[in-house]
């Protein structure tokens, strides 16, 4: 009983504080902008300076930079001699889509398994690298947000109910943490087991690396965001790097993608006392545009070059040994990548322009049109994304056309220029890698997981939020500077709104009305039949199995070749390889797993 609970408890433990954080962030942006409109946070946006933005963009390609310098520690230590520009297109990779998209920590390490692997680096290996830049990023947060919080103190009293005035106890904690770690690691020679892994503590050098490390890395990340903001008396760079650093890790404790509405809500309540809400949030916009947005462009593209150029001959041996074992990770990526692009699609649809428009039409119909086309594809994306996990031939040319109306939507009607970008290199990408997908299955509409469940749950509360609070403020301008009349995009909001509720309870009935899984019961005399005569052209021993009368049978559309499999709960359990003619195997198998799903 106690380990089901526990059970329960791990599982659910991560979406609940994740789900709890962005409400809290959700509450307090809400608190916080009540008094204001978008046109504010808008205004202090375009306010900030060209200039500006390119040394922020330095500073962000400085701060990425930065990062590489974990894995490039760790492979030094083991004594691996890789060049630096492949641990840096690796590492790269790796932390933009751990940090900027959400991947989780296995989904990142699969990255690097995937790159470093087909650079002939071995698995274990891999796998210690993985655990230093794991371990380095919580280096980081001690070793360096520890003297910061003691030293830069900030009014913390009305964020928690415990007796804390400031951070500065929690700064003081986390230096005794660190100099406790340095002392283990100095003085400790033999492994440490957690659950029976053995983790080998790294050499007080090493700690110190990446210490020194951290201070770049979340230094310039910091920069970033210092810059983006007005100049004040009243806030110090450190004063800004403890926020930064306390709304990074609070980000990446709720799960959510790069920490998106946390890190926001953390940064307009602690610099509160010096900025109101839209100056904070205008300098975010830009922030997640220059520190987000733009390295997940990049990131995606060159993950799309390197699955094109492995296909060279010079790499094809090479990499024939690791493509077995990780041949599902690019689509499993793109899957991801895609539910994102719908999102953001879908939170598109009910903005209003942030720039001038190319006024290629001034029709309303037609604008209309491409906002609900937009919303429309938004969704679909998200709900048919994880078919590309499944390398499913029409779920891609399906993906493909819905990312062009976006594209089309995005850029020529609603002059969302960073979204287009986005959209046109995943575009690019996804191209690049077409031949992923040879699955010949028909499109379906595959199961959600839960966390993309949660996902898609947090954007259309964050949109009804956005909506009401934007279109319903009071007062608001007819239009701002000639990019929008408020009255037109409120209606256009609206039915947006209402595509995206018709579209989610057709989706929930679909998934009511699903078939239940197959009973229990004994195959029929005439899938036996069927099965023994597949049997007996079977070499294989072991496919006799199929005639004990305890098995149930999926057959490929011509009955030449079967997959014998059980029922146990809710899950199918294959008894064995599919048997008949090996040039059937693949498509059965694909039949099977979509059965699965």
């Amino acid at each position: 009983m106690l380990a089901t609970i526990m059970q329960i408890i791990q599982r659910w433990a991560r979406p609940i504080l994740g789900l709890t954080l962005f409400a809290l962030a959700l509450f307090v942006l809400d608190r916080q902008v009540q008094q204001f409109s978008l046109t504010d946070i808008i205004s202090q946006t375009r306010a900030i300076p060209v200039s500006t933005i390119f040394l922020a963009a330095m500073f962000t390609a400085g701060s990425y930079l930065s990062m590489t310098a974990y894995d490039l520690i760790a492979m030094r230590h083991l004594g691996n001699s890789l060049r630096y520009s492949r641990i840096a297109l690796t590492s790269f990779i790796a932390y933009v889509f751990s940090l900027d998209l959400g991947l989780s920590i296995v989904g990142s390490s699969a990255i690097r398994y995937r790159m470093l692997s087909s650079f002939g680096i071995s698995t274990s290996d891999v796998a210690r690298v993985i655990a230093f830049t794991s371990v380095g990023f919580w280096v980081g947060v001690f070793g360096l947000g520890g003297p910061v919080m003691a030293l830069y103190s900030m009014d913390i009293s009305t964020l928690t109910s415990l007796p804390l005035g400031s951070t500065r106890p929690i700064g003081f904690l986390f230096i005794a943490v660190f100099l406790i770690y340095l002392l283990w690691s100095s003085t400790r020679s033999k492994p440490v087991f957690i659950r029976g892994f053995k983790l080998t503590l790294l050499p007080l050098k090493c700690t110190l690396a990446q210490l020194g490390t951290a201070v770049f890395d979340w230094g310039l990340g910091a920069a970033v965001l210092y810059l983006l903001l007005p100049e004040s008396s009243q806030l110090s760079y450190g004063h800004l790097l403890g926020v930064f650093i306390a709304a990074e890790v609070l980000g990446v404790l709720s799960t959510v993608p790069a920490g998106l509405g946390v890190f926001e809500g953390i940064c307009v309540v602690l610099l509160a006392p010096i900025f109101p809400a839209p100056v904070v949030l205008g300098a975010l916009v830009a922030y997640r545009c220059i520190y987000t947005i733009l390295p997940v462009f990049l990131a995606v593209t060159l993950l799309g070059g390197f699955e094109a150029s492995k296909r060279s001959a010079g790499l094809r041996r090479l990499q024939e040994s690791t493509r077995a074992s990780f041949n599902a990770l690019i689509p499993k990526v793109f899957a991801l990548v895609t539910f994102l692009a719908g999102l953001l699609m879908m939170i598109s649809s009910v903005l209003p322009p942030l720039a001038a428009k190319l006024h290629l039409t001034d029709i309303k119909f037609i604008i209309d049109l491409s906002h609900g086309s937009e919303m429309l594809a938004g969704i679909s994306l998200a709900l048919i994304a994880r078919g590309l996990a499944s390398r499913t031939r029409a779920c891609f040319r399906a993906t493909f056309v819905l990312l062009l109306v976006g594209l089309l939507s995005a850029t020529v009607f609603s002059s969302h220029y960073v979204l287009g970008s986005f959209l046109a290199l995943l575009l690019i990408a996804l191209w690049l890698c077409r031949g992923e997908f040879s699955n010949p299955s028909a499109l379906r509409l595959p199961a959600l997981p839960r966390n993309w469940l949660i996902a898609l749950t947090l954007t259309l509360a964050s949109m009804v939020m956005l909506v009401s609070w934007f279109y319903n403020a009071e007062p608001q301008p007819a239009d701002m500077d000639g990019l929008f009349n408020v009255a037109d995009y409120a209606g256009r909001a609206q039915r947006s709104l209402v595509i995206a509720g018709v579209a989610l309870v057709v989706f929930m009935l679909w998934r009511i009305s699903r078939p239940a899984l197959p009973a229990t019961t004994p195959a029929s005399e005439a899938d036996m039949r069927a099965a023994a005569a597949i049997v007996a052209t079977s070499p294989e021993a072991d496919s006799s199995l199929a005639l004990m009368g305890d098995k149930q049978f999926l057959f490929n559309n011509d009955d030449s070749a079967l997959i014998m499999y059980g029922v146990s709960g809710n899950s199918l359990i294959s008894m064995g390889d599919p048997v008949g003619p090996s040039n059937q195997h693949e498509a059965l198998i694909w039949n099977y797993r979509e059965l699965c799903d």
